[in-house]
């Protein structure tokens, strides 16, 4: 397009969301359970919760809550950007 106009900036704002999702959801996870007193015990920084994590429950772990945060990332910067 030749010229930015609203429809525009929602749909970039709304893509920009869903990658902005899919790069924090992993941070996001490692964070909780280091922040978790239940669980901080069980780890000696992020690299080790990070293997651990992948160690003891796959890979797709570290993706859990994807959709919930993909919604509000991508809904929030459509509004903003829009």
């Amino acid at each position: 397009m030749a010229k930015m106009n609203q429809s525009l900036s929602i749909l970039t704002g709304a893509s920009a969301g869903a990658t902005e999702a899919f790069v924090v959801v992993p941070f996001e996870l490692v964070k909780i359970r280091l922040q978790d007193k239940a669980q901080s015990h069980k780890y000696n920084g992020m690299i080790d919760c990070v293997r651990k994590i992948i160690k003891a429950e796959g890979p797709m772990t570290l993706y859990q809550g994807l959709e919930s945060t993909m919604w509000r990332h991508i809904l929030w910067n459509s509004g903003y950007f829009g």
